[in-house]
């Protein structure tokens, strides 16, 4: 969840200055760049149970740990504790979301291969950390066991401020706790070259976020039990916290959509979460962003508005893609490793390339609003099997990792054994050759294996253990014949 901006405290004179921050990322073709960001569950093996902040096995010590290892790891603090760390001069930090949830977003990259190079450093480095504090890094989409009220919080006054305001927001459903406290996703940023080529990604990628949904469903517990869908987060944060969360930000496809009009949108028809003054959050009360700039938001009647304010309210608004100055792709249940590292490769082999995002332009480009929310709808119950158009998602992933595949390929940037970047696309391959989503094997171990008892997922989805759809862990996953390993 991103910190208070600190890099324009410049006035807002004009309207023009919106449109023209978010216009400011656009980046030559041979320049753009690629970053990926993972949350992860942290838990106490012993008792099951989240890691809590404080204590000899809390996040804290965790966090400072991590410092001493000398990694190059700064760390940051709120009212005495060190609640997140940042390396200097880069885009990579570790950070805690409100129920202790480990963050880890990483530096911008030219290929995919450093990237991936630099997650497995990110989560090998806080896995050292973990086996000396006794405590495990689960990758899952949602919290299995525990329930809301159950959960520790983090004291940042951030949190706190989201916290109260979400439950005035959403009321008796509480979506917006669950998002706060319950869920971990994985996320790619890709690059736009202009206002056109920003248009067309962001089109195709929201189109296709229920199809990455489904082929990164790995979140079908809750509260102990199954809870009867495959993507447990992608469906609570549906339209959360008063249709700001989860959504699949139909303006983009209305004619003529552009900067300027995802701009006013932002503007005029998205309330604010609230404004940061003298370091605190506070409410805005359902105020525009138009409100604030006219001075009539409490507490702020005295103080322009800044761009740093700009980019905290749009840094508040969460649909399936998120616009910024980059892209931010938020379809994805957090998972074992390869998945972390599939994300970006998939978004920008679908991306990067010319004729790859033309032909997958082509094949989304008559999809209604209908269509679209139907798939939002739908995928995280059914995942791949979810029918649509006289097919299924699993026929449509089946393409579009095929279009993928080609423009990683198209790239032809290799590592130093002469692979290219489609080699982390594997994963995503064979979920959707078999069907068979991370979601749709916990479901059977539970079921055939685990005998209703979901104690032996903490084990099964370690980041330890390395949990692959790729390869068998018998000890793990045991083998059936009716059924691929993993």
């Amino acid at each position: 969840m991103s910190r208070q901006a600190n890099t324009d405290n410049k006035e807002i004179t004009s309207t023009t200055q919106l449109v023209e921050w978010i216009e400011a990322g656009s980046t030559p073709k041979k320049d753009l760049v690629v970053g990926s960001e993972h949350e992860k569950f942290v838990f106490d093996i012993d008792k099951e149970r989240a890691a809590i902040f404080s204590g000899k096995k809390g996040l804290e010590r965790f966090l400072n740990k991590l410092v001493q290892k000398k990694h190059g790891w700064v760390p940051y603090e709120e009212d005495g504790h060190t609640v997140e760390l940042r390396k200097p001069d880069t885009t990579a930090s570790i950070s805690l979301e409100p129920s202790g949830q480990l963050e880890h977003a990483s530096d911008i990259f030219s290929n995919i291969h450093d990237l991936c190079e630099e997650i497995e450093d990110q989560i090998n480095e806080s896995l050292e950390v973990a086996e000396e504090m006794d405590l495990a890094l689960v990758g899952l989409g949602y919290q299995p066991i525990q329930g809301l009220d159950d959960l520790p919080h983090v004291p940042k006054t951030r949190y706190k401020n989201f916290d109260q305001r979400m439950r005035s927001i959403d009321g008796e459903t509480k979506n917006g706790l669950h998002v706060l406290y319950s869920t971990a996703s994985t996320q790619a940023n890709i690059g736009f070259e202009n206002e056109e080529d920003m248009v067309k990604k962001l089109r195709v990628a929201l189109a296709l976020q229920p199809v990455v949904t489904a082929l990164f469903a790995n979140s079908p517990f809750k509260d102990g039990k199954l809870s009867g869908l495959k993507s447990t987060r992608s469906d609570i944060i549906h339209n959360a916290v008063g249709g700001r969360y989860g959504f699949m930000l139909p303006v983009a496809f209305e004619d003529g959509f552009g900067f300027e009009r995802f701009a006013d949108f932002a503007l005029n028809d998205m309330p604010m979460m609230g404004v940061y003054q003298n370091g605190q959050f506070l409410d805005a009360k359902g105020a525009s962003f138009a409100d604030m700039m006219a001075g009539r938001i409490d507490g702020c009647q005295n103080r322009s508005a800044t761009l740093n304010d700009w980019e905290d309210h749009l840094n508040c608004i969460w649909p399936e893609v998120r616009v910024r100055r980059s892209l931010e792709m938020r379809g994805a249940d957090s998972g074992p490793t390869e998945m972390i590292k599939a994300l970006p490769a998939l978004w920008v082999g679908l991306t990067y390339d010319a004729q790859v995002l033309d032909e997958a332009y082509q094949m989304i480009r008559d999809w209604s609003d209908q269509d679209r929310e139907y798939l939002r709808k739908n995928a995280p119950v059914s995942a791949l099997a979810t029918p649509f158009m006289g097919t299924n998602l699993q026929e449509i992933a089946k393409n579009m990792l095929a279009l993928a595949q080609k423009g990683l390929q198209n790239r032809a940037v290799l590592n130093d054994m002469g692979q290219d970047e489609s080699l982390y696309l594997d994963p995503l391959h064979e979920i959707a050759e078999s069907g068979m989503t991370w979601a749709d094997r916990l479901i059977y171990q539970y079921e055939n294996n685990w005998n209703g008892n979901l104690s032996p997922v903490f084990n099964a989805m370690s980041y330890k253990n390395k949990p692959s759809v790729l390869k068998c862990m018998s000890s793990v996953f045991p083998s059936k014949p009716d059924r691929p390993s993993i």
